[in-house]
């Protein structure tokens, strides 16, 4: 149907002028791009669907590493994507065998786990941005900018999980995650990746230092760090066309403190630095900050 379209579309062109057509194409282009990459993720997240159904059993048959963990605490974030401003927010997280698989699920994401290799990890992914409204922001100049819903982001993600270290619990990790938001709230897709390396100190003390870096589209910048004509002159702030790009660059430290086998406290520090066009536009370098930080703190706790 999309490829009837644009073919309808293209045949209207025929008596237009040269400028005409050069302004359309990128468009009926652009529009096919994100009807494919939409299909894509729908059908790799089908496929990873049912190889995580046909692989439950030589899933359950390999030795389960542990039981899994909760952790339940308070944390501290962005208003919204660039802001200066925080806002304190319940934290939950969680790791557990689910539907023959395992269920990681942290902040404002979660992924399923179903090829449960030794080594590999791959399944769908799904991801959550705050909205950023007039009602829920401080910040004068962003209250005058339209406000933007809630996304929910659906993808996949393909990782790794290898023992790295002195002891049984050491490991690196590390992943791709690939998600279209399909809440029409930015309408965007954003490729993310990250390594990880988990260490036992000593006894009570674990730790994990890790790396990210974010790449987003051109619709979800748009969305986030766009201001345009109408948007200048009711706020104040400069016109500025984000396009594609690197989004942000990230390093994140956490560590559990053990009372006991079960039982100890989270504490996790994030600091994320906007790039790119995300830097630059005027919600952020005007009225905003790059450097995004994330800390939260909770109870852990370990089933056996």
């Amino acid at each position: 149907m999309i490829g009837l379209n644009i073919i309808i579309k293209l045949s209207s062109l025929r008596s237009c002028n040269n400028n005409m057509i050069i302004n359309t194409i990128p468009k009926l282009i652009s529009s096919a791009c994100r009807y494919l990459i939409a299909k894509a993720l729908i059908f790799s997240a089908s496929v990873l669907f049912f190889l995580g159904i046909s692989t439950s059993e030589a899933v359950q048959a390999q030795p389960e590493r542990n039981g899994g963990f909760l952790v339940s605490g308070v944390a501290e974030l962005p208003e919204y994507e660039g802001a200066a401003n925080g806002r304190v927010v319940p934290f939950f997280s969680l790791r557990r065998p689910l539907l023959g698989g395992e269920l990681q699920f942290a902040g404002l994401g979660a992924d399923l786990n179903y090829y449960n290799h030794p080594y590999l990890r791959a399944g769908p992914a799904i991801r959550l941005v705050i909205p950023r409204n007039s009602t829920t922001v401080d910040q004068p100049e962003i209250q005058l900018l339209d406000d933007v819903g809630a996304a929910i982001e659906i993808g996949a993600r393909f990782g790794f999980e290898i023992p790295f270290g002195r002891t049984d619990e050491d490991r690196l990790s590390g992943g791709i995650t690939v998600t279209q938001d399909v809440a029409n709230a930015h309408g965007g897709s954003v490729i993310s990746t990250d390594l990880k390396y988990f260490f036992k100190a000593n006894r009570m003390l674990r730790f994990s230092i890790g790396i990210n870096a974010s790449w987003a589209n051109s619709n979800y910048h748009d969305t986030y760090f766009d201001v345009d004509t109408i948007a200048s002159n009711a706020s104040g702030l400069t016109s500025f066309d984000a396009g594609s790009g690197l989004k942000d660059v990230g390093v994140e430290i956490f560590n559990i403190l053990s009372f006991s086998q079960q039982w100890g406290i989270f504490t996790r520090v994030a600091i994320n630095r906007l790039s790119g066009e995300a830097a630059d536009s005027p919600i952020v370098e005007g009225i905003g900050e790059k450097y995004q930080r994330f800390m939260g703190i909770g109870v852990f706790y370990n089933w056996q």
